[in-house]
């Protein structure tokens, strides 16, 4: 314990004593406030860590309720537009430039008119040409733009000089060009009688009637296999 010097005078004479600290009655003020200080000091150190822990408690809480706010977003991925376009799309046909032949051919076994004489063709061939008994083309008059098989047997009967029928042997249809060739006997064409027809070849020589063809893609060879005549009645009803 520490000792506290004190001096006093007493009847004009000084007197010097120590006295121990545990020996002498502090006034009731010091204690006083020296209890008070201690409860300061107290009541701040707990207050200080009142303080601590609850910030400490906060700041977890504020991030985790910040973190949970927050909605997620998705990247659209574009899978289902891309399959749906797909699904939907039709496939394309690239067009060849021919047609069939059930479409070429309107009538296998045209029978035009002119005079009083039918005339009876029949469909030798299809993708083929005709040939005489030697294989030998025919020399022809071409009508352009003839857009069916019977319009072409039409033609070489119809719109012909009148003469040609007496050496016509059949035509050859051109189907994909929309051709007709009506064909005669070697040395029937020349300048008087093939003026109406849009084209002429007068340097084949086939002679008589069709027995034949030859391959040719898109051509259609008819042959000529008879005439006949009709009376009045029936011409009036054809």
């Amino acid at each position: 314990m520490f000792d506290f010097q004190l001096e006093y005078k007493a009847h004009k004479t000084e007197h010097t004593a120590y006295i121990p600290f545990h020996a002498t009655n502090l006034p009731t003020t010091m204690k006083t406030f020296s209890k008070a200080v201690f409860i300061m000091l107290a009541l701040a150190a707990s207050a200080s860590a009142s303080s601590i822990a609850s910030k400490s408690d906060e700041e977890p809480a504020s991030s985790t309720s910040s973190k949970s706010s927050k909605k997620p977003t998705r990247k659209p991925t574009g899978s289902r537009s891309s399959s749906s376009s797909k699904s939907t799309k039709k496939p394309t046909r690239k067009p060849t430039g021919r047609r069939p032949t059930s479409e070429c051919v309107d009538d296998d076994s045209p029978r035009p008119v002119r005079n009083g004489v039918r005339y009876r063709f029949k469909l030798q061939k299809s993708n083929a040409q005709c040939v005489d008994t030697r294989d030998n083309l025919y020399e022809y008059g071409q009508f352009d733009k003839i857009r069916e098989f019977s319009d072409c047997a039409d033609a070489c009967v119809e719109d012909v000089h009148p003469h040609l029928l007496d050496f016509f042997r059949g035509y050859d249809w051109d189907c994909k060009n929309q051709k007709c060739r009506c064909l005669y006997d070697k040395g029937t064409l020349d300048s008087r009688n093939s003026a109406r027809f849009d084209r002429t070849n007068r340097v084949e020589r086939g002679r008589g009637p069709i027995e034949g063809t030859t391959k040719k893609d898109s051509y259609y060879c008819a042959r000529l296999s008879g005439t006949e005549f009709l009376d009045a009645e029936t011409v009036e009803t054809e």
